[in-house]
C-alpha cells in the first residue's frame, strides 16, 4: 500500500541548535542520510526554511511531534498538488 503524500513537514531555522545538533536530529528522527541531513540544514541555514518530509498526515504529525521533543521548529501544510 502507497500512503499518499499530501502533506510537507518544513524545518525552521530557530538559530538556536547547532548544525551538528540539527544534522544528528534529521538522520535519528527522520531516517535522512547523513549528506541529505546536511544539504537539509545548509538550506534551513542560508534559507531559513526547508520542506524535509513529505507523507500523510499522520506520519508527518508525528514527525513534527518527535523534533518538537528534541526542540526543533517545524510547521505541517499541505502539499500543493492536494489543494483544489
Amino acid at each position: 500500500m502507497v500512503l499518499e503524500k499530501t502533506h510537507k513537514l518544513t524545518l525552521l531555522n530557530d538559530d538556536e541548535h547547532s548544525f551538528e545538533y540539527v544534522t544528528a536530529c534529521l538522520i535519528e528522527l527522520c531516517k535522512h542520510e547523513q549528506i541529505q541531513a546536511i544539504q537539509c540544514v545548509s538550506i534551513v541555514d542560508n534559507v531559513g526554511k526547508y520542506d524535509i518530509k513529505n507523507g500523510d498526515f499522520d506520519y508527518i504529525f508525528d514527525l513534527k511531534s518527535k523534533l518538537t521533543e528534541v526542540g526543533l521548529l517545524t510547521e505541517i501544510s499541505e502539499n500543493e498538488s492536494n489543494l483544489h
